[in-house]
């Protein structure tokens, strides 16, 4: 669970409410990271839970700020249906949501700080490593260009903490290649930053 290269849900923020539920009972996924411009970051309201509807029951459970830039909150969601049944009958009827919603913008003028993003990081694998996969559901206003560079940058941590080092280029175009997405140079740069960063307090290679 640990090791979540190559394992995102990258969507849309969702038009159709039980589709995107849908997908999270039909794949186990347990971990949402919403990416929103500041103006939209307390979109997710606390006070509007409990969500229920003919087919399932959305209920809070916690909410808090982790920093400026992130808050956390778990949810609990329930089918009251057959309608969301997963396809897997090994796959639970009762999940555990945690969503992080990041104040993150596309035009690159409000994305968190390097420190925020390794903490984040470090957040999202301790808890799933209590949880049966290494999924994450990434969302965005188009599902692609601020997606893209979040699992970028999220996959350039993995690799420092699991390998050590980490290669770049590489990371990047196969993200680009999967997503259709090219990178500015200043999401490339970022990237350079978490792992100057890093570098700074592990022996690392960075290529």
């Amino acid at each position: 669970p640990n090791d979540c290269r190559n394992s995102f849900l990258v969507t849309p923020i969702p038009s159709q409410t039980m589709d995107f539920w849908q997908m999270m009972f039909d794949t186990g996924c347990q971990c949402v990271v919403r990416l929103v411009p500041p103006a939209e970051a307390a979109t997710l309201q606390p006070d509007k839970m409990p969500l229920n509807t003919s087919d399932f029951q959305l209920s809070l459970t916690s909410h808090a700020a982790l920093n400026d830039y992130v808050s956390e909150t778990s949810l609990l969601l329930r089918t009251t249906t057959q309608a969301l049944v997963p396809f897997d009958s090994e796959l639970p009827s009762t999940l555990t949501i945690r969503v992080f919603t990041v104040t993150w913008s596309s035009r690159g003028d409000a994305i968190p700080p390097t420190e925020c993003l390794y903490s984040l990081h470090r957040t999202i694998s301790n808890f799933l490593l209590e949880t049966s996969t290494s999924l994450i559901a990434v969302q965005c206003r188009d599902g692609w260009g601020t997606s893209g560079q979040f699992c970028a940058a999220y996959n350039v941590m993995a690799s420092l903490a699991i390998d050590q080092s980490v290669d770049v280029y590489l990371l990047t175009r196969t993200v680009q290649n999967r997503m259709s997405h090219t990178m500015s140079q200043n999401e490339y740069s970022y990237l350079y930053r978490l792992c100057q960063e890093y570098h700074c307090q592990e022996k690392t290679t960075v290529i």
